[in-house]
């Protein structure tokens, strides 16, 4: 008997660098469109997420009807977060 591998889900999950509503204001990131990205505070996340090189995957985004690609790898993984460096690829 052959057993076959399990197909993964090949979904991508939306990020806030993929996002072209995303925008950047002192120290929150932010939805153009009035998307609420966290459920405290006022709606935004804070930029330290974004210098650490965190995913940013926002449930909210997943199922947006305002989301508007960036581009392909609009921010490339390799280049996400800038306070320890330049990341090293294995």
């Amino acid at each position: 008997m052959v057993r076959r591998k399990k197909k993964k889900d090949k979904r991508h999950l939306i990020t806030l660098y993929d996002c072209a509503n995303a925008r950047v204001k002192g120290e929150c990131i932010y939805c153009d469109k009035g998307v609420s990205l966290s459920t405290d505070g006022n709606g935004t996340v804070s930029l330290d997420m974004a210098a650490r090189g965190e995913p940013l995957v926002m449930p909210e985004c997943q199922e947006c009807q305002e989301f508007e690609m960036a581009g392909e790898y609009f921010i490339k993984p390799i280049e996400r977060g800038w306070i320890h460096g330049p990341r090293q690829i294995s």
